[in-house]
């Protein structure tokens, strides 16, 4: 394993409600590409985090369980548990307590928090106790340099992640740690570094091949 850590930590599975690759099928992809590992995040679900360890197990790909949970507020990330069992619709601040309460060894932070098109929380996501900030999400337009003051501000580290649907998109945007003894989540809430960028085209495939399936429209996550 690497001095440091190549994490995605934005992916979304089939079990997410517009995911379509199987959660074995994405740690694949993470150990063909070279990552590290990477988080399910899927929405409002944890479905898929059983599958993808056993994959990461078997591939030696280290895989983070998560959550997306779109509350009233806008969208967070929690990581690290199995069974948050969060629902859409929850106000943020009960989340985050029940994390800091519940699951002491995990972290949350805000989803593309500037992206106010796919429910960013803004800068009211400074009123909370988050652990870390996504400051890259290939699926927004807005870049690093514009969030990376709210994460400067609140004293914690940063999130990537690819947002990812489709398998093309799996690594456009990464999450860098140091692997030097500390927890992966705790490396990430107190010296995590983002990088990485949009990836309109995975946007577009993701589209397309929703259409193809019958699947919706658009990729509004």
């Amino acid at each position: 394993m690497s001095e440091v850590l190549r994490l995605d930590m934005h992916v979304h599975t089939s079990f997410s409600h517009d995911g379509l690759e199987p959660p074995a099928r994405l740690v694949k992809r993470a150990a063909e590409i070279g990552l590290d590992g990477l988080a399910i995040t899927d929405h409002n679900t944890q479905g898929g985090v059983g599958e993808a360890i056993d994959a990461g197990r078997e591939l030696d790909i280290i895989v983070i369980p998560g959550v997306e949970v779109s509350c009233r507020e806008g969208h967070i990330l929690a990581y690290g548990s199995e069974d948050f069992g969060f629902a859409a619709g929850q106000a943020v601040g009960e989340v985050v307590s029940a994390v800091k309460a519940r699951h002491p060894s995990c972290i949350v932070a805000p989803a593309h928090p500037f992206d106010l098109y796919r429910a960013g929380m803004g800068w009211a996501a400074a009123g909370y106790r988050f652990d870390a900030v996504e400051t890259v999400n290939s699926h927004s337009i807005v870049p690093r340099a514009v969030v990376l003051p709210m994460a400067r501000k609140m004293g914690v580290g940063e999130v990537g992640g690819s947002d990812a649907h489709v398998l093309r998109g799996l690594g456009k945007g990464l999450t860098l740690v140091p692997a030097d003894g500390r927890t992966i989540l705790q490396a990430v809430a107190r010296s995590g570094r983002a990088c990485g960028g949009f990836d309109p085209v995975s946007m577009l495939m993701q589209s397309l091949e929703k259409s193809r399936r019958g699947g919706g429209h658009g990729v509004r996550s």
